[in-house]
């Protein structure tokens, strides 16, 4: 299909009124990305795949004519049962929403592309994608799909970030392998979508080398574009769902059948609010029978906050904990490594996990000087990308030039502490800013920041959590 190029720049709803005649029809093109594991219903109130069956359901009882893609990164972030069960329960999730394709992120390639097989065929999830091949040089998952859309042919292709992993071709190969299967879809479809675990940008650039795509749906940078961007050069569409199953992207469209041309286009998300989205009542009974069966404990409360508290204020408590549980003097951990703060209300195993990027990563102890820990507490490029910690005393002013951030400490220089940290920070941050010691000793501990954090949030007992509590009560 080819889009008329004149729809470049024109409000996306308008209905262009030649040749919207009788050889018209319609798609509501709905679209998820970056669902990351976010099975059980968010604790905001907004999001999680249950509502998102539930808003489905709704969609397809009224519009027959019901595309249902999403771009990728079902993986990793998210939920206690679904790292437990290494994402398959994603999958199967997924399965039951009954996704027409679904491409691949970089994500799902964390655990080698068998697990993929794997988890696929447990939902089963329908994964394409056009620029992926196995050892053994084969393409493991269908690349396109022909779909009738109540009578509109529509062209879907899967493809994932080029390079995320071994066997996906690189950003040319990826290209040309997307452009000459959308050109072979374009002999019988009427429609041409590209469902591409790439952000918008990278979606822009490949489309005057695909011009054959009609619609890119976007994922991989967690847009929520409420509205589609239109590519200028060939007019095509590009949505994107933002993340953790809190929209679902919809578009609608008419086309013109004798043209292929799209004669109107009215695209917006939905937000996925527990107030007015309807819950899938199957889905919630089989989420509640799946965590049981699979981690029992994510249910159990072990604080009750009194205000929201923001993954700074979990941060400082996962340092706490892990000094606590490993016997150090010191916790360090990047916030960035943190995914969200802890929500309002009752605070769960589940809700504990789900703040942690590296959850299921080793805790590890070291030795470092007064010193060197300062240096990487002070040598951050802004406050998202700072340290919190327990153990000490220190202000810091993010606004001061780097070596002049730390300020007021009771850190003495030139002693050795014992310092427990993730993996993550010690490989990825604290051990490439030393000095080479040979006497300097690493202990891997068997629990993880989560752990720690569940920990450190059951010591507090029945007190109610604010921040202002935590700040007294973690030096």
């Amino acid at each position: 299909m080819r889009i008329w190029r004149a729809l470049a720049g024109v409000v996306l709803a308008a209905v262009i009124a030649f040749g919207a005649g009788a050889g018209t029809d319609t798609v509501a093109l709905l679209h998820t990305n970056d669902v990351h594991d976010h099975i059980r219903p968010n604790y905001d109130g907004v999001g999680g795949l249950a509502y998102v069956a539930g808003y489905v359901r709704k969609v397809r009882a009224e519009r027959p004519d019901t595309l249902l893609v999403d771009a990728g990164d079902l993986m990793n972030k998210g939920n206690l049962m679904a790292t437990r069960s290494d994402s398959v329960a994603t999958f199967e999730a997924m399965g039951q929403v009954r996704y027409d394709l679904v491409a691949p992120g970089n994500h799902d390639f964390s655990r080698g592309i068998e697990h993929l097989q794997l988890c696929a065929q447990s939902g089963p999830v329908p994964i394409h994608c056009v620029n992926v091949l196995d050892e053994a040089g084969r393409a493991p998952f269908p690349v396109s799909k022909l779909v009738d859309v109540d009578g509109v042919k529509v062209g879907v292709v899967g493809v994932t970030t080029a390079g995320c992993a071994e066997g996906v071709f690189d950003r040319d190969a990826t290209i040309r392998a997307l452009a000459q299967e959308a050109e072979r879809l374009d002999i019988e479809a009427h429609l041409i979508v590209a469902v591409c675990h790439f952000g918008s940008k990278e979606c822009a650039a490949m489309s005057p080398l695909a011009p054959a795509v009609d619609v890119f749906v976007a994922g991989h940078q967690h847009e929520a574009l409420q509205e589609p961007k239109v590519v200028e050069e060939t007019g095509a569409f590009i949505v994107g769902a933002g993340d953790f199953a809190r929209y679902v992207g919809r578009l609608d469209l008419t086309i013109d059948l004798d043209t292929e041309a799209i004669v109107c286009a009215d695209g917006w998300l939905a937000l996925m609010s527990h107030a007015q989205v309807p819950y899938d009542e199957g889905m919630a009974e089989w989420i509640e029978i799946r965590e049981q069966a699979i981690c029992p404990e994510a249910t159990t409360v072990l604080a009750r906050a009194r205000e929201a508290l923001d993954a700074g204020v979990a941060a400082r408590l996962a340092a706490e904990g892990m000094r606590a549980m490993a016997g150090a003097e010191i916790g360090l951990i990047r916030v960035r490594r943190m995914l969200a703060g802890l929500p309002e209300g009752d605070i769960d195993i589940n809700a504990a996990f789900m703040t942690l990027r590296d959850a299921d990563m080793p805790v590890v102890v070291t030795n470092l000087s007064g010193a060197e820990i300062g240096d990487f507490i002070g040598s951050v490029d802004s406050v998202w990308h700072r340290i919190e910690w327990a153990g000490f005393r220190a202000k810091i002013d993010y606004t001061a030039p780097k070596g002049r951030r730390v300020g007021e400490n009771d850190l003495d220089p030139k002693r050795y502490y014992l310092v427990a940290m993730s993996q993550e920070d010690w490989v990825g941050a604290v051990m490439p800013r030393l000095t080479y010691c040979p006497d300097r000793a690493v202990a891997v501990f068997a629990f993880t920041p989560a752990d720690a954090l569940v920990a450190c949030l059951t010591n507090f007992g029945d007190e109610a959590l604010s921040a202002d509590a935590v700040a007294a009560a973690v030096p």
